[in-house]
């Protein structure tokens, strides 16, 4: 009896440990939706820019004068050096909001 309640609490942790990863997982997981390139507007810089997410998520971002930034996309947001992002769906493409400065938005749509 007692190696069944063993066991039981076994399979038990095991389930929530699977269950804890795939959450884990999925925060991890860059969706199908935002792999690809897109171009988009910065109205705050006044900037016309550019943006290549992989499906790993390392993000490029192609700006004004050839210069490149390099960032990461992990859980609904992008961080590039430091500066936080909030990432949302729409339509073709997705925004980008500055989390600490909610005036620096971004809207790109994918490049075809």
């Amino acid at each position: 009896a007692v190696a069944g309640v063993a066991l039981g609490a076994a399979i038990a942790a095991a389930i929530a440990s699977s269950k804890h990863h795939s959450r884990q997982d999925d925060r991890d997981a860059v969706p199908s939706w935002l792999v690809g390139r897109f171009e988009g507007y910065n109205t705050e810089q006044h900037a016309d820019v550019a943006m290549q997410v992989s499906p790993s998520g390392s993000v490029t971002g192609y700006l004004p004068g050839g210069q490149q930034v390099y960032g990461t996309y992990r859980d609904g947001r992008m961080a590039f050096g430091g500066v936080d992002f909030d990432v949302e769906k729409t339509g073709s493409g997705f925004t980008l909001t500055q989390r600490d400065d909610r005036n620096n938005v971004v809207v790109y749509h994918r490049d075809r």
